[in-house]
């Protein structure tokens, strides 16, 4: 029988060969293309379909995902006016994220990083798909359908998500949340209460989480949301609310809507944070309830 640490080693072996690997041959597509690469806010052609929908994995080097055990990748393109074009997504085993090139006739570039670092086993597509993700030169559109080719061949076929993710978009101010040792209103008093504002095509959203304002990036498709930053507290607060609220937010990986004015977030199945949706959007969400 193999002894334990020796299996715990062979794992850790296979990730960092798999993370070298990756490193590899990020660094060679980046020699490849840059020569290449255009001004992402205004590339040629139109890529209004590309950032229209999340997409859901259908095929993978020619054979269907739809397996059974096999959970569903995704990917969701998001604008940047600012720096560049951003991804993020699930591999059916880890969340992903990272940064997209525009070329010129279709070309696309994909820096992917894994963001967090479960072990896959199984039927988990994550392996293959990070190597086409990598591998992929063209991008297009045919029928609704997102195709990734390499070489002029289709390495990649997505189908768009039904789930639109426009109805988070504005402020919402916490109502419930899971696990508290004392009433609600005594640890979060009106002017401590926290916030969360999330804007249109960001990846990130802001807020104010009892103590200080934060911010931090976030993953999401159809009813999956993972926020996957976290802000540090600041030892001077008096009150744990920040910690309270962060700690909470971090084991978030779903979220419902109980109606049109209550959003709820949850963790495995279990309501752990309820907000309720703000009429406006403040300018600054540390100083709304005292306005």
């Amino acid at each position: 029988m193999a002894h334990p640490m020796k299996a715990i080693n062979d794992q850790n072996l296979s990730c960092m060969k798999t993370r070298i690997l990756l490193f590899m041959l990020a660094s060679f597509q980046y020699v490849l293309f840059a020569q290449k690469t255009i001004d992402v806010k205004n590339p040629s052609g139109d890529e209004s379909s590309l950032f229209a929908h999340s997409w859901n994995l259908a095929e993978l080097n020619g054979a269907s995902t739809a397996q059974p055990g096999v959970k569903q990748a995704y990917l969701t393109f998001q604008r940047d006016d600012f720096n560049y074009n951003r991804m993020s997504g699930f591999t059916g085993c880890n969340y992903v994220g990272g940064r997209i090139d525009l070329l010129e006739d279709g070309g696309i570039v994909f820096r992917p990083d894994l963001i967090t670092n479960n072990n896959c086993a199984g039927g988990s597509v994550e392996s293959s798909l990070m190597e086409v993700l990598l591998n992929a030169d063209k991008w297009s559109d045919k029928n609704g359908q997102l195709l990734l080719s390499r070489k002029g061949k289709v390495i990649a076929k997505w189908n768009p998500s039904l789930q639109p993710n426009t109805t988070l978009k504005g402020a919402w101010e916490l109502v419930y949340i899971n696990g508290l040792a004392s009433p609600f209103s005594e640890v979060f008093p009106e002017t401590h209460c926290p916030k969360i504002i999330f804007q249109d095509r960001q990846h990130t959203v802001s807020g104010y989480a009892g103590c200080h304002e934060f911010t931090t990036p976030f993953l999401i498709n159809q009813h999956t949301i993972v926020f996957t930053g976290s802000t540090p507290c600041d030892t001077s607060c008096q009150v744990k609310e920040d910690n309270i609220f962060l700690q909470t937010l971090s084991s978030v990986n779903a979220y419902v809507f109980k109606d049109d004015k209550t959003l709820v977030f949850i963790n495995d199945d279990e309501p752990v944070m309820a907000f309720s949706r703000m009429k406006t959007v403040p300018a600054s969400p540390a100083t709304a309830s005292q306005e």
